[in-house]
């Protein structure tokens, strides 16, 4: 799996980008290595007027693309309701794949 990991017009924190490629691996792991490529980009969004932080995963899996995307006040439970609706996400399309 090849994984991007982009900031956009922020400033990149390593911890983060540690947490998201250790989350990656893990559901590529669990859903059997299908995961081909990761992009995830991190960003700082108005709405209304209100400042919400952004994350989007797109992944490059058999079948179709998989995408996900969540805005809330703070980057880590961008990232946690993210991931939480990529794992639905990869399971129903598993469960998808070994029906056929």
């Amino acid at each position: 799996m090849t994984t991007h990991i982009h900031f956009v017009d922020i400033k990149a924190d390593p911890k983060i980008e540690d947490n998201i490629r250790q989350r990656l691996e893990k559901a590529d792991k669990k859903y059997g290595g299908d995961i081909i490529h990761a992009h995830v980009s991190l960003r700082v969004e108005n709405f209304s007027g209100k400042r919400q932080k952004s994350c989007m995963i797109e992944l490059n899996v058999p079948g179709s693309d998989v995408v996900v995307k969540s805005e809330e006040d703070t980057f880590d439970i961008a990232i946690d309701e993210a991931f939480d609706e990529l794992e639905t996400r990869l399971r129903k399309q598993r469960q998808r794949m070994i029906a056929h």
